[in-house]
């Protein structure tokens, strides 16, 4: 990819579909799974300023089950469309 991010994993129809990694030029990091371009299944998120959530993903955004850790830190519980709510 021309703009610093970059991808390696499965690809089908032309996008991201299966496994695969990819990674942001400001250093954030998704590993986990992909549907038709989307994260969808599990994966796990390295956010830049240092937290990291593993757990289920819907439409790109985290959902069900889930843990966030940063540092020593750890949070676990339920998302829906990308918010903690529980």
């Amino acid at each position: 990819m021309t703009n610093g991010n970059s991808y390696e994993g499965e690809w089908q129809l032309g996008v991201m579909h299966g496994r695969g990694v990819f990674k942001w030029k400001n250093g954030e990091k998704y590993e986990g799974e992909y549907q038709l371009g989307i994260r969808q299944g599990i994966g796990k998120y390295w956010f830049a300023g240092g937290a990291v959530y593993e757990g289920g993903w819907v439409g790109g955004v985290q959902e069900g089950e889930g843990v966030v850790k940063e540092g020593f830190d750890e949070v676990r519980g339920r998302w829906v469309g990308g918010e903690k709510v529980d």
